[in-house]
């Protein structure tokens, strides 16, 4: 098989698409069609092994860049931002004020909020969305406990 006859197959894909009218998918399609047009006579064998090298070689680079690149951590930053929200203990207008900030602030980066909410929150959230609800998640927590720990003392009578 030619690079020529999967070409063809897409194509009909193609109009397919169309017909569904759904344009993005077209026209991403459509892109792939008219690159496979300069390679029409490659057997498909050959060209798919190319393009497997091609990838790897891309991917292996990318890995090695990331590998020689480390990240440096903005550990001031860290600091502040982990000392100014244990100080915030209980105050919940502090902490969402320190919170904003940190959110707004562009020396923390998504590695430096990771050593955040680890020191402060939970260390398993991957994104900043999840990092920042998990450090809201644990404020509310030790609220939460305070206010429980409160009502037991007021509750037992010795």
């Amino acid at each position: 098989m030619k690079v020529k006859e999967l070409r063809s197959a897409l194509m009909e894909l193609e109009a397919l698409f169309e017909i569904g009218g759904t344009k993005a998918i077209k026209t991403d399609l459509c892109s792939l069609i008219n690159f496979l047009e300069s390679v029409d006579d490659m057997p498909l064998d050959d060209f798919f092994d190319e393009l497997k090298a091609e990838i790897e070689k891309i991917s292996s680079s990318g890995k090695e860049r990331a590998k020689s690149a480390p990240v440096k951590l903005d550990e001031q930053a860290i600091s502040y931002y982990t000392t100014e929200l244990e100080k915030s203990q209980d105050d919940e207008a502090q902490f969402l004020v320190i919170l904003a900030q940190m959110d707004a602030d562009s020396r923390v980066r998504k590695v430096e909020l990771a050593k955040i909410s680890e020191r402060f929150g939970d260390s398993s959230a991957k994104t900043v969305t999840k990092m920042l609800q998990s450090i809201k998640t644990r404020f509310y927590e030790k609220v939460y406990d305070r206010d429980a720990n409160a009502m037991a003392r007021r509750a037992t009578p010795w």
